[in-house]
């Protein structure tokens, strides 16, 4: 999509800010960025997205095992929790890491937070749903099904060469299989159902 409208951004460069609220950088915002809304929960939008949203959602398992990953997402007192310890610490921040939750409007894990986002998506007026895990494994067809939902009638499929965003990663679908401990899985499902809508279904 970058290229349709941005051609000249070099989007490997394009780190625009973010990380947790106890590091908090400042930098520029590429125009490019406007394309992609921000992660808040859809009642806090305002539906000032415009007249059409894609939603691109992912496996709450993977989530929290990318968010573990990523220093840069954590308050630095939380660097040496082990992933189980970090599945259950209580957020500081509220809606995305940047956001300090100091005036108590979240409660509550990594999961719960997941779970209370894709929640208030699921039935939002104009939004397309994307599961993260079939764009990856599917591209193309998936790429065709947001062109049809946007209106778009000619369009090419390119695939950028490389990891491109703010510190990205690899984005494996199914990689919490290697972190999550039989406990850690019970845990999250304590919260999350077994069947919910938003698990990736072959890798539940």
């Amino acid at each position: 999509m970058k290229e349709c409208f941005w051609p000249d951004q070099d989007l490997s460069k394009g780190v625009t800010g973010g990380g947790h609220w106890t590091q908090r950088r400042n930098v520029e915002v590429k125009p490019f960025t406007k394309m992609f809304h921000r992660v808040h929960a859809f009642w806090m939008e305002g539906q000032d997205f415009g007249p059409k949203a894609v939603y691109i959602f992912r496996d709450g398992r993977d989530v929290a095992v990318s968010y573990w990953h990523v220093k840069a997402m954590q308050n630095r007192k939380w660097y040496r929790l082990s992933f189980s310890e970090f599945l259950r610490q209580e957020l500081d921040w509220f809606v995305s890491p940047g956001n300090r939750n100091n005036k108590g409007l979240f409660d509550g894990s990594i999961v719960k937070h997941w779970l209370t986002h894709v929640d208030s998506w699921q039935h939002a007026h104009g939004v397309q749903l994307v599961c993260y895990e079939e764009l990856v494994l599917h591209p193309e067809r998936v790429m065709a099904d947001i062109a049809r939902y946007l209106g778009i009638d000619e369009w090419e499929y390119r695939p950028l060469e490389g990891l491109v965003g703010v510190w990205p990663n690899k984005g494996v679908p199914g990689q919490w299989r290697d972190t999550f401990s039989q406990d850690d899985l019970d845990f999250f499902f304590s919260i999350v159902p077994e069947d919910h809508w938003a698990l990736w279904r072959d890798h539940a």
